[in-house]
């Protein structure tokens, strides 16, 4: 949105317009705090406006002969696109028209998430503390302060007179306003999650490269252009050395130990689909399979057990329970056993999500024992094979 906008102003050509329209309609298509975006980008551009008409007329502002009524056009058409591209989205391209209509109910939802007690409710400083310094146990350090730090200064050479040029000291402006307010309303609601940072961390790291713009043109010797360009390659060499233990020493293994991966899948539910997988080999119906999902959460199975068509989620345990395979919120299992009419093999148990979220898997005792068989068979070819 922002770069398209950033686009059209720049060059007033309409494609760049119904471009930010349509990355406006898939932000509201994406998540319900594109809200809190929509508004600080409006009050940033509101405050950059402002500030530009106290100046001189900048190089950026609207040119010489360039009426208002010129922005009829790009605003309709963009506002147009934005509308259709989530109505397409949400109506699942126009076979669920209650899909538009709930995009707007969630709200409801959500604003009563945001002011309630629960598990994801955090001081205002979490995700200062995030950005600025963490550390779990033995685990290493984790902070953001190089883009952080880097971002102030940035921000303060846009509203400084030494800054970058009158085009981009004003996209740095608008990142600047953008990104602190964000941060602002984020740290005010109390429900918070590691993830929803990222709306005001991509802005501070746009901000980081003007920082950086302004350090090397700030003092244009070459030792000192060769210190900052060191200071740059040693910070950014930290970030991607941190990127390197988040993805491949402190992911599932050690998810206590950093503070990014937050209410995650767990590594069973690979076993869980895997062992589906093998069942549905056997059954009859193969990939038709009926499965049964009961409980009040059942996420993220919606997503792992998708390839399955015949599959049913109740938040209630239903009537008839009994199905091939059955997957149980563990609190449910006294209860499921109990209108089980068919006899099932001694269930599993998988773990979803952290926090003791587990489901028990059962199958099938006539399903269970031709798993069985096809498995001998299997194993006993093996064997007489040379």
């Amino acid at each position: 949105m922002i770069a398209c906008a950033w686009r059209y102003l720049r060059s007033k050509k309409l494609v760049w317009a119904l471009l930010c329209g349509a990355s406006i309609g898939l932000m509201h298509a994406s998540k319900e705090t594109c809200l809190i975006s929509w508004a600080a980008a409006a009050l940033a551009v509101a405050c950059v406006t402002f500030s530009q008409r106290r100046r001189t007329r900048s190089q950026v502002s609207m040119p010489d002969g360039h009426r208002r009524s010129s922005w009829t056009a790009p605003l309709g058409g963009a506002a147009l696109i934005a509308v259709f591209v989530s109505v397409i989205c949400f109506s699942t391209f126009f076979q669920n028209w209650q899909g538009p209509i709930d995009s707007l109910r969630t709200y409801q939802t959500y604003f009563h998430r945001a002011g309630t007690e629960g598990l994801h409710i955090q001081p205002w400083y979490y995700f200062l503390k995030i950005f600025s310094f963490e550390k779990y146990g033995r685990g290493p350090v984790w902070t953001e302060l190089f883009v952080i730090a880097l971002a102030a200064i940035g921000g303060v050479a846009a509203f400084g007179r030494g800054g970058a040029k009158a085009p981009s000291r004003t996209l740095a402006r608008f990142l600047t306003i953008y990104a602190l307010f964000q941060f602002v309303v984020y740290s005010a609601i109390r429900y918070k999650t590691p993830w929803c940072m990222l709306q005001f961390f991509h802005p501070l790291c746009l901000l980081a490269g003007f920082g950086a713009d302004w350090l090397f043109r700030r003092w244009p010797t070459v030792l000192v252009r060769g210190v900052v360009v060191g200071l740059l390659l040693i910070g950014s060499a930290h970030l991607a050395y941190q990127s390197y233990l988040l993805d491949f020493r402190f992911s599932y293994a050690h998810r206590t130990r950093q503070p990014y991966i937050y209410a995650h899948t767990v590594g069973d539910i690979k076993k869980l689909t895997g062992w589906i997988a093998r069942l549905s080999q056997v059954h009859q119906d193969r990939g038709n399979m009926l499965i049964k999902v009961i409980a009040q959460d059942a996420w993220p199975l919606p997503w792992y057990l998708r390839r399955w068509p015949q599959i049913g989620y109740w938040e209630s345990i239903p009537d008839d329970v009994d199905a091939p395979v059955i997957v149980v919120a563990e609190q449910l299992h006294q209860q499921i056993e109990a209108r089980q009419k068919l006899e099932y093999q001694h269930p599993n148990m998988y773990g979803i999500r952290p926090g003791g979220v587990r489901v028990l898997v059962y199958v099938q005792q006539s399903l269970f024992d031709a798993y069985v068989a096809q498995e001998q068979g299997r194993t006993a070819a093996r064997r007489e094979s040379p």
